[in-house]
């Protein structure tokens, strides 16, 4: 991502409407009101070095705007467990289901031109990647749209099992079978091939750390979260204080939007857990 400055202004009060930077950690989703974001950038970017606290203790800190910030970890300070395992994982299986549909258009050319049976998946839903792709809901709005681009050459892809072999079996010219597999490669496949890289270096783009610098009017620090969603515009009506949130908690309520609930993050807080 690309680093980005705000100029915004504190108000102090934190579940005011307007605008919020949304995220998540572990399962749960978070608002941050922009009005205590300063900058964001990605977690790689900074120049980092351990310091002494005055308790005898280390924190790290990094160098922004002349000052020593400190920066502290989200999914530590929560004690949520990071999904950078789980998308390891994912580019993974993507690279994987990738080689798989490489080697079922070799050998599906392989049958067309020896009349050997063409035994891989037909059925887009059968493949490997299809039983996934069935099953698997993505948070994440970008994947989600990715995904979704992969339903229709998938299709074509598979079909063309039953229509190519289909086509020999009748007696149509072997050259023009293997033309219209060619072509298939050249389109269809290029592009589930693109698609598959997208999807990969989107997770890749996840599994990059995000800073955001805050300020809440006394202090400033660095706090890193997994990665950032939509700043999303919350209206008074969508506020919904908890009454159970003490005092060692990050949190103050929620905004709710349809089925979908953001636990309003106050800065204040979280420096108190930290």
């Amino acid at each position: 991502m690309v680093a980005q400055a705000f100029n915004t202004d504190f108000t102090g009060n934190t579940h005011a409407e307007g605008a919020y930077i949304t995220f998540r950690a572990g399962d749960t989703h978070f608002a941050l009101a922009v009005s205590y974001v300063r900058y964001i950038t990605t977690s790689q970017s900074l120049n980092r070095r351990s310091s002494p606290t005055k308790e005898g203790k280390t924190h790290i800190v990094f160098d922004f705007g002349g000052e020593s910030l400190a920066l502290y970890n989200f999914n530590e300070m929560i004690k949520t467990g990071a999904h950078t395992e789980e998308i390891e994982a994912l580019i993974t299986l993507l690279n994987d289901r990738q080689e798989d549909h490489v080697s079922w258009l070799a050998e599906l050319e392989t049958s067309l031109k020896t009349g050997q049976p063409f035994t891989k998946a037909g059925d887009h839903h059968q493949c490997a990647f299809g039983k996934w792709y069935d099953s698997y809901q993505a948070q994440d709005a970008e994947l989600k749209r990715i995904l979704a681009a992969f339903r229709d050459p998938h299709r074509r892809l598979h079909a063309l099992a039953e229509e190519l072999t289909g086509q020999v079996k009748r007696g149509i010219a072997l050259e023009s079978v293997l033309r219209q597999l060619q072509q298939a490669r050249e389109t269809t496949f290029g592009e589930l091939l693109t698609l598959f890289d997208d999807a990969q270096r989107r997770l890749e783009e996840l599994n990059k750390p995000v800073v955001i610098v805050l300020e809440d009017g006394r202090h400033k620090f660095g706090l890193q979260v997994e990665s950032i969603g939509d700043i999303k515009q919350f209206e008074t009506s969508a506020w919904l204080p908890d009454q159970n949130a003490g005092d060692n908690c990050c949190y103050d309520g929620y905004f709710q939007t349809g089925d979908a609930l953001y636990l309003n993050i106050m800065p204040q807080s979280l420096l108190q857990m930290a």
